[in-house]
């Protein structure tokens, strides 16, 4: 369909606090993931970073915990945030 590609993996909702590292900075924001899925996730930001920028997520709720670096894929205005979508380059 134009407009709305297709997603190559099943995404799941998931609401946990999210540690996003923007590597041009020095501390990590706190975020709110929204869903995630084998190849991504989307989380809500006060800012919209870059498309391309590479950030790093971390997930310390989760045991083991959770670290990835993902490169921006998509941003778009959510209410008073942003919705932003990235693709995962690693997991550990």
């Amino acid at each position: 369909m134009r407009g709305n590609p297709k997603r190559e993996f099943l995404r799941h909702t998931i609401s946990v606090p999210l540690e996003v590292h923007r590597v041009a900075e020095s501390s990590p924001l706190r975020e709110q993931s929204i869903n995630v899925s084998f190849g991504g996730l989307a989380f809500l930001a006060r800012t919209c970073p870059a498309i391309g920028e590479v950030l790093r997520l971390r997930i310390p709720i989760v045991e083991p915990t959770f670290e990835a670096e993902a490169r921006v894929a998509w941003c778009m205005p959510e209410a008073e945030k942003y919705l932003v979508g990235v693709e995962f380059l690693d997991s550990r």
